[in-house]
């Protein structure tokens, strides 16, 4: 796998050894009553779910870097907002202020979250939200690995 990957799977087992939901990225399928986590868009089902993908915002000219990790949460179907702002929660507590860890083979230096996002009820009446983390690491390549 690629470091982007391992980063982010890192991320999703963390969050699952932290019972925040479940991580099963080669099935089975998840169950109604089960928080998924996946590595990738938002899917149709389960309701609940949390879905990770990142996006760069700095790079130095060694291998420091600054990834943002993007966690979309849902919650079930239904008007109140209580669910997915308790899940968006239970992310924050096990992901802001992370320190010097590893996440799937990939050293974290240091995470924070830098924004939320209120999203709304997708179509199916299901809220959502969005946490952006910053996490501080290396990110070598063949001709900078320091």
């Amino acid at each position: 796998m690629g470091w982007t990957t391992d980063l982010l799977e890192g991320v999703a087992q963390m969050l699952a050894d932290a019972g925040v939901g479940v991580w099963r990225p080669d099935g089975p399928a998840y169950t109604a009553s089960e928080v998924g986590i996946v590595v990738g868009r938002m899917p149709a089902s389960p309701d609940q779910v949390l879905a990770i993908t990142s996006y760069p915002v700095t790079s130095s000219a060694l291998s420091d870097t600054v990834i943002g990790v993007q966690v979309r949460a849902r919650g079930p179907r239904g008007a109140d907002p209580r669910p997915v702002n308790d899940l968006t929660d239970a992310v924050y507590e096990h992901l802001h202020g992370v320190e010097q860890l590893t996440f799937g083979g990939v050293y974290v230096a240091h995470a924070w979250r830098a924004s939320l996002a209120l999203l709304g009820a997708d179509d199916a009446g299901r809220e959502e939200t969005s946490s952006n983390f910053y996490v501080t690491t290396a990110h070598a390549s063949v001709y900078v690995t320091d």
